[in-house]
């Protein structure tokens, strides 16, 4: 088990297992994972976060944006920073998927998020779903910027326009992040977090030069990508 305390610069970890061959890279996703809570939603968040009430929660509907690209980025930096294999980074991918083909996910992802004290059964998706989809939405910030612009970049933006002591009105994010990125990516939003189509993952991984089987959940790298896919593969894990 794992879990941390997060507070504005710094995170506690805490970790306990019976086996110690399990210690080093499970206490490093768990770091990894509560450290990029400074980021959102220590650093990034809604009034609903800002102002919580203990006694009376009212929840944001934006946990696909506080687990789920807090979780995105605990599997995405170790391959950006060459400290993992490409082998290790897709076997992460694959995990996440099967993970979430054990939860409902014709529900919508806001919803789920909003009614999270509810819907118990659901909460643990935003672990798995949510980096997929965060996955996703990197890959279409590349893909809209020519390879300049992706999720980590998103991150910086909100974190100067909400920073620690500011909060964002939780029905105006997405409007917000497509004001900071491309027109095109309120259509993700509607589509994929607010609406409950299928996460297109076949497509989005073959636009970085991934194969995707659906039948055996496993990735692998295109055996002949075109030199635009090995771009945006480039610009996103760096190789």
């Amino acid at each position: 088990m794992g879990d941390g305390l997060e507070h504005s610069q710094s995170t506690v970890c805490l970790y306990r297992s019976e086996n110690m061959n399990y210690l080093p890279n499970a206490l490093n996703r768990v770091a990894s994972h509560e450290f990029f809570h400074i980021v959102t939603p220590l650093n990034i968040h809604s009034e609903e976060i800002q102002h919580y009430d203990f006694l009376n929660p009212s929840m944001s509907q934006h946990l696909w944006l506080y687990e789920g690209m807090t979780e995105y980025a605990t599997i995405h930096m170790p391959i950006k920073q060459k400290m993992i294999s490409l082998e290790d980074f897709e076997k992460s991918l694959e995990e996440k998927i099967k993970g979430m083909q054990e939860f409902d996910n014709k529900l919508s992802f806001t919803e789920i998020s909003k009614n999270a004290m509810e819907r118990q059964d659901q909460y643990m998706n935003f672990y798995q779903k949510g980096p997929v989809l965060g996955m996703c939405l990197d890959i279409r910030l590349r893909e809209l910027s020519g390879g300049k612009t992706g999720t980590q970049n998103l991150m910086l933006e909100l974190m100067k326009k909400y920073g620690s002591g500011t909060y964002f009105n939780d029905d105006d994010l997405f409007d917000e992040i497509t004001k900071l990125t491309f027109p095109e990516i309120r259509t993700f939003f509607s589509n994929y977090i607010e609406g409950s189509q299928p996460v297109p993952l076949k497509e989005y991984l073959t636009k970085v030069g991934f194969t995707y089987d659906e039948t055996s959940g496993k990735i692998n790298l295109l055996p002949n990508p075109d030199s635009k896919q090995i771009a945006l593969r480039k610009a996103w894990i760096g190789q």
